[in-house]
């Protein structure tokens, strides 16, 4: 009788103990890309209101007008872009769990960026070599693949959507 007990007991705790570990993983990914989004995001909207998006704007008047940045002002965007680079090579090391979720709230400024700093990475990589800006590469990739996920429309539920309509 108590083996009969304890053989049930172990069969029923083996899943719940399976639940438990998924969901304290889950509660961990949560946790970790919770802490990421707040740091990047405050990390982005320092540097963003100092100066980065000044450089940005300066950088396509420039544009505009046929020329490229020089001296303090491409220095600002290799700050820019380092710190975009790393947050690129994070994504591309899945360090982030769901980069989308992370990014959502700088998206649109981030995919200025680096619109804007296009001409230099294209000139970097072809002095050094190609994937001299992988991480920024690799944000670019995320930042298309979130701005088509947002604009893709909602799915219904299977058990509200009507196949006569």
């Amino acid at each position: 009788m108590i083996g009969d007990v304890s053989a049930i007991v172990q069969i029923v705790s083996f899943p719940l103990a399976l639940i438990g570990i998924f969901l304290a993983y889950r509660e961990g990914r949560n946790s970790r890309d919770l802490q990421a989004a707040l740091a990047f995001a405050e990390s982005f909207r320092g540097s963003w209101e100092r100066s980065w998006r000044k450089s940005l704007d300066k950088t396509e008047n420039l544009a505009q007008k046929g020329k490229e940045p020089t001296g303090e002002l491409r220095e600002e965007l290799f700050h820019m872009l380092n710190w975009l680079d790393g947050v690129g090579c994070m994504i591309d090391s899945d360090i982030l769990a769901r980069p989308q979720t992370v990014l959502a709230s700088i998206s649109p400024q981030l995919k200025r960026a680096v619109e804007v700093a296009a001409p230099v990475l294209e000139d970097d990589e072809a002095k050094h070599r190609p994937g001299y800006w992988r991480g920024v590469r690799t944000l670019e990739k995320e930042l298309a693949h979130l701005e088509y996920s947002q604009h893709l429309p909602p799915v219904l539920p299977s058990s509200t959507a009507d196949p006569a309509t």
